[in-house]
């Protein structure tokens, strides 16, 4: 009796089993056969210019799928989808992912730039804080810091975004002038005194005020924060002043010390 009774309980565990695995198959058949009813989608934008309107996501959604909204849910594939949208080349990061109740949720975050590069050549890049290159748009501009002179790398490949780490990039001074503008802007002051960075012939770094003639020489990047705390604090302490005026060069390349020379009496 007792095995029987073992026997009866194990069949009727087993055809609860069978039972809920035929009822989540049909759910997720009914679930994948539904209709996508709406896409949510969020763009975060960054602080300084907005490179993706929702409207240029949202077409190239449709443009995956046809028409997305209406399309049944099987036919929606994330990893497709972000691989996709992750290829803009303003993309930073993409979540994609999608709800019984026939939603497809897209959160797109926008890449911040840090500085515009301009090669002698006469193409230009945008750098972001991770180290990524990315192109410019010609009907919008961001209002960054700019560095030029001297300047020689290769153009992106078109529509994409490249690593500065590329070994195409490591004999450039992108670097370089990513983590010049970077201790700018991480300087208030700095940021709204400086105006460009330009490369010189010797490969040296020198920054344009954007109010005044005066040339400021960093040389290299060693010590570079140290080198644009000098530079602040030496304006604030100095810049109303008559003594000011007549300086022509601010040599910041020496440590510890700032060499300033004065304009040639005419």
């Amino acid at each position: 009796m007792k095995k029987f009774l073992h026997i009866l309980t194990w069949l009727c565990w087993m055809l609860s089993g069978a039972g809920l695995f035929v009822l989540l198959g049909f759910a997720r058949d009914t679930y994948l056969s539904s209709p996508l009813k709406t896409i949510q989608l969020k763009v975060e934008h960054n602080d300084v210019c907005t490179f993706l309107p929702e409207d240029s996501v949202r077409f190239q959604i449709d443009q995956l799928y046809g028409r997305a909204i209406g399309q049944p849910m099987r036919r929606i594939n994330i990893e497709k989808l972000t691989q996709t949208l992750s290829v803009n080349p303003w993309v930073k990061s993409v979540k994609a992912s999608t709800a019984i109740d026939g939603i497809l949720k897209v959160e797109v975050s926008e890449r911040r730039p840090v500085i515009r590069v301009f090669s002698s050549d006469g193409h230009s890049v945008y750098l972001d804080e991770e180290g990524f290159a990315f192109i410019t748009q010609a009907h919008n501009t961001a209002r960054v810091q700019m560095a030029s002179g001297n300047i020689a790398f290769p153009p992106l490949p078109f529509n994409r975004s490249t690593h500065i780490s590329n070994k195409i990039y490591r004999k450039t001074p992108l670097a370089d002038l990513l983590k010049i503008g970077k201790q700018i802007e991480s300087d208030p002051f700095a940021d709204a005194l400086i105006d460009q960075i330009y490369v010189s012939s010797l490969g040296e770094y020198e920054l344009s005020p954007k109010v005044g003639h005066v040339n400021i020489i960093i040389g290299d990047t060693t010590d570079i924060a140290e080198k644009i705390e000098k530079l602040s604090a030496f304006y604030k302490e100095k810049a109303g002043s008559q003594e000011f005026q007549q300086y022509q060069t601010i040599n910041l390349k020496f440590k510890h010390q700032i060499v300033c020379i004065k304009k040639l009496a005419i």
